[in-house]
């Protein structure tokens, strides 16, 4: 789909600049055009956001010593929380 779009854009870009005549103006309207998309640039860096993170839980400390537990059989499965996926342990 994307490439499509591309291609049209391309052949549309190229249909209207073969369609216009071409005009000896010492460059000024090219230096208006990239002037203007070099301020569009500027303004649109300036004024975005950034990326919404949604940080999970602190880091969490595992011991080596809950590999094997004496007791009730455990194992750890990735399940979903609020934040994503984490490590639980399950005992049975």
């Amino acid at each position: 789909m994307r490439r499509s779009l591309i291609a049209l854009a391309t052949a549309a870009t190229l249909a209207v600049s073969a369609a216009t005549p071409a005009r000896a103006d010492g460059g000024a309207t090219a230096a208006w055009i990239i002037g203007g998309i070099a301020v569009a640039g500027l303004i649109a860096a300036a004024t975005y956001p950034g990326p919404a993170y949604a940080y999970g839980p602190g880091p969490a400390y595992y011991s080596p010593y809950y590999t094997y537990v004496p007791g009730p059989r455990c194992y750890w499965r990735t399940v979903w929380g609020p934040w994503g996926p984490y490590q639980a342990r399950v005992c049975y």
